[in-house]
């Protein structure tokens, strides 16, 4: 019976010096995680993924030992979508007294103030189930007996971001709700807390490929330890990563990693721990694994709305729209006024995307961009018999083989068979079903909208822009 006692009470004594030299914090230990996984140290940071779809595994074992190594393993898949980002991902982190294994989830949101300026919020949210196994401490020793918990962690962040700098405050514990005891697992004196600044440089190319350096300075405080100072900067260059830091509790770290093929990087850190921990002196080094698969397309513009922008011939010249009265001239544009239509059409075309019909703007930029509109001032210009009478844009022939008599109505007038057909189906999409006839005398394709048999009518269409369905510019050819 004594014995039983005398061995009880030495497994208490150890236990008991056991718990009082735990020598760091019950945290995942994710200070280094700048490439795979950053929003584990910073939530927001998940906004600055590049690609659409992350999929990321980090391992970190620290302070190697046969029993008892402190270990981090997670795996996680993160989707960015323009100003938003979540994500998903399983962890099992193991330390000397805990094991706690359990999901995690990653949201964020960028609030833009101008076009350099904005601020977002984010939080990681961890659900997990913690075990406290007196077994981990004595090899050998007999079971105590164990403490399970079921515990969610709020992790908020606000982030300030202008241009390159970023400027983020952040908790780790807040809340922290132990659903087994129904009441909050760390006071609100207990909070982990930490400041976090960076800034991100553009230091030229090479081979190609830009290249940048970003420095990280942050401030974590940790109830009951010391408050930790830290200083990453990790450096890109296209398909490599370098990494350098230091945290005045952890100690210095080195870290490197490649893109061994499309989308798949992979890497690794090395740390050295600092010697006035207990559990560092004969275990001096601490190593962390990477590896991550991007693909889709850039994060940054996944927005989940699409925008009709036509597409815009390089060589096609552009006619500034006419005035009511204006009447045609026989004198081609100069170039500097080309170059002042050119900028009168951009600017349009601007300001039709804020129009509520987003297809009617899209037909009006088609047809300025895609028709060979300067040619069609040539031709109302020189054409034999034209006539300008009642201030209003009007031509006049004699006749034309194959075709009747009337006053058309003209839309366009095209060289190119393929702009026609681009500008009758954008006006099939309006509801016009316009028609078409080819002038061998100059080799040109007119669009028109009817065929009336006194000018009256055909001038009256005309005004009115084809009873309002034609948005664009007309004019009378006769046939007589």
């Amino acid at each position: 019976m004594g014995k039983r006692i005398i061995l009880a009470a030495f497994i208490m004594f150890g236990i008991s010096s056991f718990a009082q030299n735990e020598t760091f914090p019950y945290d995942l230990r994710q200070h280094n995680l700048l490439v795979v996984s950053p929003h584990l140290f910073n939530p927001v940071y998940s906004l600055d993924q590049e690609r659409q779809h992350d999929l990321g595994y980090w391992s970190r074992w620290q302070w190697q030992m046969i029993d008892n190594t402190p270990t981090t393993l997670m795996a996680n898949y993160s989707l960015r979508m323009g100003n938003l980002a979540t994500g998903i991902g399983y962890f099992d982190n193991t330390t000397s007294v805990f094991k706690q294994r359990g999901l995690s989830l990653n949201l964020a949101y960028q609030i833009p103030l101008d076009d350099r300026m904005s601020v977002r919020v984010g939080t990681n949210i961890f659900g997990y189930i913690q075990d406290r196994e007196y077994r981990l401490l004595f090899r050998g020793s007999p079971s105590l007996g164990y403490q399970r918990d079921l515990i969610v962690r709020f992790a908020p962040a606000v982030q300030f971001k202008y241009d390159k700098f970023g400027f983020t405050v952040g908790f780790e514990n807040l809340p922290d709700f132990s659903l087994q005891r129904i009441g909050t697992e760390v006071g609100w004196g207990s909070k982990t807390y930490q400041f976090i600044g960076d800034y991100s440089f553009d230091i030229g190319s090479a081979n190609g490929q830009e290249q940048t350096l970003r420095p990280i300075l942050y401030v974590k405080r940790v109830q009951g330890f010391n408050t930790q100072v830290g200083v990453n900067t990790l450096f890109t260059s296209g398909r490599y990563w370098a990494q350098a830091g230091v945290n005045s509790y952890y100690g210095p770290s080195l870290g490197a990693g490649m893109q061994i093929l499309d989308g798949l990087s992979l890497g690794g850190l090395i740390e050295k721990g600092q010697s006035q921990i207990n559990q560092v002196r004969t275990r001096n080094f601490s190593l962390e694994l990477y590896a991550k698969y991007s693909f889709g397309r850039p994060g940054s513009s996944v927005t989940g709305a699409r925008r009709y922008q036509p597409a815009i011939p390089a060589k096609e010249e552009i006619f500034p729209k006419q005035e009511e009265t204006e009447v045609a001239v026989a004198t081609e544009p100069s170039p500097s006024e080309i170059e002042a239509a050119l900028m009168e059409e951009r600017a349009r075309i601007d300001a039709s995307k804020r129009q509520d019909s987003l297809r009617m703007a899209a037909m009006l930029a088609d047809q300025q961009k895609i028709i060979d509109s300067l040619k069609q001032v040539q031709i109302v210009a020189v054409e034999s018999g034209s006539t300008v009478g009642t201030g209003r844009v009007y031509q006049e022939v004699a006749s034309e083989e194959g075709l009747e008599s009337g006053y058309y109505l003209i839309a366009n007038v095209f060289e190119t068979e393929r702009y026609l057909k681009a500008f009758v189906d954008e006006l099939g999409k309006i509801g016009i079903t316009p028609k078409t006839f080819y002038r061998r005398t100059n080799g040109y394709n007119y669009v028109y909208l009817e065929r009336f048999k006194t000018f009256a009518e055909a001038d009256k269409a005309r005004k009115s822009q084809f009873q309002g369905g034609y948005p664009g510019e007309l004019w009378i050819f006769r046939i007589r």
